[in-house]
Protein backbone atom coordinates (compact mmCIF):
# COMPACT_ATOMS: atom_id res chain seq x y z
CA UNK A 1 0.00 0.00 0.00
CA UNK A 2 1.32 3.11 -0.62
CA UNK A 3 1.08 5.94 2.66
CA UNK A 4 0.97 9.20 3.20
CA UNK A 5 2.35 10.30 6.86
CA UNK A 6 0.78 13.00 7.99
CA UNK A 7 2.13 14.83 11.12
CA UNK A 8 3.61 18.21 12.78
CA UNK A 9 6.73 19.44 10.28
CA UNK A 10 8.53 18.96 14.00
CA UNK A 11 7.56 15.53 13.83
CA UNK A 12 9.31 14.88 10.25
CA UNK A 13 12.10 12.62 12.14
CA UNK A 14 9.48 10.10 13.72
CA UNK A 15 8.04 10.06 10.52
CA UNK A 16 10.82 9.12 8.72
CA UNK A 17 11.74 6.62 11.17
CA UNK A 18 8.83 4.71 10.22
CA UNK A 19 9.93 4.25 7.00
CA UNK A 20 12.17 1.34 7.24
CA UNK A 21 9.75 -1.18 9.08
CA UNK A 22 6.85 0.17 6.64
CA UNK A 23 9.17 -0.65 3.41
CA UNK A 24 10.22 -4.07 4.75
CA UNK A 25 6.93 -4.77 5.13
CA UNK A 26 5.74 -4.15 1.35
CA UNK A 27 4.43 -0.68 1.61
CA UNK A 28 5.52 2.28 -0.07
CA UNK A 29 5.63 5.40 2.20
CA UNK A 30 5.53 8.91 0.06
CA UNK A 31 5.70 12.51 0.55
CA UNK A 32 7.75 15.35 -1.00
CA UNK A 33 7.85 16.91 2.61
CA UNK A 34 9.66 13.93 4.12
CA UNK A 35 11.78 14.06 1.28
CA UNK A 36 13.75 17.47 2.62
CA UNK A 37 12.60 19.66 -0.19
CA UNK A 38 9.86 21.35 2.06
CA UNK A 39 10.85 24.21 5.00
CA UNK A 40 8.81 26.02 7.27
CA UNK A 41 10.16 29.65 7.00
CA UNK A 42 9.97 30.24 3.18
CA UNK A 43 7.89 33.10 1.09
CA UNK A 44 4.34 32.36 -0.11
CA UNK A 45 5.15 31.54 -3.07
CA UNK A 46 7.05 28.14 -1.92
CA UNK A 47 4.29 27.91 0.44
CA UNK A 48 1.51 27.44 -1.90
CA UNK A 49 3.55 24.93 -3.99
CA UNK A 50 4.45 22.93 -1.11
CA UNK A 51 0.54 22.78 0.13
CA UNK A 52 0.00 21.73 -4.05
CA UNK A 53 2.80 18.77 -3.44
CA UNK A 54 1.32 17.58 -0.84
CA UNK A 55 -2.36 17.39 -2.08
CA UNK A 56 -0.40 15.98 -5.07
CA UNK A 57 0.87 13.48 -2.83
CA UNK A 58 -2.12 12.38 -0.85
CA UNK A 59 -3.83 11.89 -4.23
CA UNK A 60 -1.13 9.84 -5.31
CA UNK A 61 -1.40 7.30 -1.74
CA UNK A 62 -3.45 4.38 -1.15
CA UNK A 63 -3.80 5.65 2.70
CA UNK A 64 -3.01 8.77 4.89
CA UNK A 65 -1.74 8.39 8.24
CA UNK A 66 -2.16 10.69 10.41
CA UNK A 67 0.32 10.93 13.33
CA UNK A 68 -1.35 12.52 16.34
CA UNK A 69 2.14 13.54 18.35
CA UNK A 70 2.76 13.13 21.44
CA UNK A 71 0.57 10.23 21.12
CA UNK A 72 -1.18 10.89 24.79
CA UNK A 73 -1.43 14.99 24.08
CA UNK A 74 -1.42 15.68 20.67
CA UNK A 75 0.06 18.98 19.95
CA UNK A 76 -2.06 21.83 17.83
CA UNK A 77 -1.37 21.55 13.97
CA UNK A 78 -4.05 22.82 11.29
CA UNK A 79 -1.83 20.75 8.20
CA UNK A 80 -2.11 17.23 9.51
CA UNK A 81 -6.05 17.96 9.71
CA UNK A 82 -6.49 19.45 6.48
CA UNK A 83 -4.68 16.35 5.25
CA UNK A 84 -6.64 14.30 6.93
CA UNK A 85 -9.80 15.73 5.82
CA UNK A 86 -8.49 15.97 2.37
CA UNK A 87 -8.15 12.09 2.20
CA UNK A 88 -11.70 11.38 3.37
CA UNK A 89 -12.92 13.59 1.02
CA UNK A 90 -10.97 11.26 -2.02
CA UNK A 91 -12.57 7.98 0.07
CA UNK A 92 -8.66 7.36 0.61
CA UNK A 93 -8.03 4.89 3.63
CA UNK A 94 -7.52 7.07 6.51
CA UNK A 95 -5.50 5.44 9.64
CA UNK A 96 -4.83 7.86 13.14
CA UNK A 97 -2.04 7.43 14.99
CA UNK A 98 -2.81 8.37 18.72
CA UNK A 99 -5.28 9.90 20.55
CA UNK A 100 -8.25 9.90 18.73
CA UNK A 101 -9.34 14.09 19.60
CA UNK A 102 -11.41 14.79 16.80
CA UNK A 103 -15.59 13.63 16.20
CA UNK A 104 -14.03 12.86 12.35
CA UNK A 105 -11.65 10.43 13.90
CA UNK A 106 -14.41 8.19 15.31
CA UNK A 107 -16.42 7.81 11.62
CA UNK A 108 -16.61 4.05 10.69
CA UNK A 109 -14.17 4.59 7.40
CA UNK A 110 -10.92 5.58 10.30
CA UNK A 111 -8.64 3.27 11.01
CA UNK A 112 -7.26 3.86 14.82
CA UNK A 113 -4.21 2.99 16.78
CA UNK A 114 -3.40 4.70 19.68
CA UNK A 115 0.03 4.09 19.45
CA UNK A 116 3.15 3.77 16.86
CA UNK A 117 4.20 0.41 18.35
CA UNK A 118 -0.01 -0.95 17.73
CA UNK A 119 0.28 0.93 14.28
CA UNK A 120 3.28 -0.57 13.17
CA UNK A 121 2.11 -4.48 14.65
CA UNK A 122 -1.16 -3.86 12.39
CA UNK A 123 0.71 -2.41 9.53
CA UNK A 124 4.38 -3.66 9.61
CA UNK A 125 3.85 -6.86 10.79
CA UNK A 126 5.10 -10.36 8.43
CA UNK A 127 7.99 -8.33 6.70
CA UNK A 128 8.68 -8.96 3.53
CA UNK A 129 11.79 -9.27 1.38
CA UNK A 130 10.42 -8.83 -2.05
CA UNK A 131 9.41 -5.71 -3.24
CA UNK A 132 5.90 -4.34 -3.76
CA UNK A 133 3.92 -5.50 -6.31
CA UNK A 134 2.39 -1.52 -7.19
CA UNK A 135 5.48 0.73 -8.14
CA UNK A 136 5.20 4.84 -6.99
CA UNK A 137 3.33 6.19 -10.18
CA UNK A 138 5.75 7.37 -12.55
CA UNK A 139 4.00 11.09 -12.66
CA UNK A 140 6.29 11.98 -9.93
CA UNK A 141 9.58 9.88 -10.53
CA UNK A 142 9.25 11.63 -13.62
CA UNK A 143 8.98 14.91 -12.53
CA UNK A 144 12.09 14.32 -10.32
CA UNK A 145 10.37 15.26 -7.05
CA UNK A 146 9.57 13.29 -4.07
CA UNK A 147 11.30 11.78 -1.34
CA UNK A 148 13.86 9.52 -2.55
CA UNK A 149 16.41 6.80 -1.66
CA UNK A 150 19.33 9.16 -1.36
CA UNK A 151 17.68 12.03 0.68
CA UNK A 152 15.74 9.35 3.18
CA UNK A 153 18.89 6.75 3.48
CA UNK A 154 19.52 3.39 1.84
CA UNK A 155 16.86 1.78 3.61
CA UNK A 156 14.45 2.81 1.11
CA UNK A 157 16.16 2.18 -2.04
CA UNK A 158 13.81 0.82 -4.84
CA UNK A 159 10.98 1.86 -2.45
CA UNK A 160 10.84 5.28 -3.79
Amino acid sequence: MMLYLAAKFQHKQICLSLIKPLTRAGHIVIGRWLGGGHDQDVPDHLKHRYAEEDLDDIRLADAVVLLQLPVDAPEPSTGRLIEFGYALALSKKVIVVGKADCVFFHLPSVDRHPTIEAFLDAHAGGARADPPERAPAPSAAVRGEGPTAAALGNDCQGYL
